[in-house]
């Protein structure tokens, strides 16, 4: 984790200089839809294949960069949970289990969003586990209210994930970025 900085100022010596790279990969969904049953479904993928079979067409990119930051759009979690009522039609409600987290985690991904519209698709307790998952593996997760901080060579980036669904939420957004400057170098700001 990154504690608060001490400068706004990167820590390399006056001319030196060096590149980040991030790499942002949208709506990963690695899982099925709960009504959804068919043969070759994502689940049975996930269940037959090592995890890093997902994404290797892309994994050389994301093991060459600094940082890479998924947005996550299913819930992890081994438990029997009950899914929560939408009002609106077509839904969907994606869970997966605690393993498919490791897809990401074997392809160099560092960072996963869940400030969207599915994390909560099975409440609070399916929301609690796919935190406890990703933090399981090492990876660092961010949402409406956390911030992810990503450091290398003493420069501190920080990426606010939200969502902008309504115009209430850019207060929320502000604020993160209040934050993010005093901790932070760089900020960058991910729907």
């Amino acid at each position: 984790s990154i504690t608060p900085m001490q400068s706004k100022h990167p820590v390399s010596e006056e001319g030196d200089s060096f590149d980040i790279t991030l790499s942002f990969a949208g709506d990963m969904i690695l899982a099925t839809n709960k009504d959804t049953h068919y043969s070759g479904a994502f689940r049975d993928y996930a269940a037959t294949h090592d995890p890093s079979y997902f994404l290797e067409k892309v994994r050389h990119i994301f093991e060459a960069d600094d940082f890479t930051i998924a947005n996550v759009e299913n819930v992890f979690s081994d438990r029997a949970l009950t899914p929560v009522a939408k009002d609106y039609s077509p839904a969907f409600w994606f869970i997966a289990p605690t393993t498919n987290i490791n897809i990401l985690s074997s392809s160099g991904v560092e960072g996963a969003m869940i400030a969207n519209n599915h994390i909560r698709d099975y409440g609070q307790e399916g929301y609690n586990d796919s935190v406890a998952a990703i933090v399981n593996t090492g990876m660092q997760y961010g949402d409406a209210s956390k911030i992810m901080y990503f450091e290398k060579s003493g420069y501190v980036i920080s990426v606010i994930c939200c969502g902008m669904w309504s115009e209430s939420q850019a207060n929320n957004i502000i604020n993160l970025m209040k934050i993010a400057q005093q901790h932070s170098h760089y900020q960058a700001v991910v729907f």
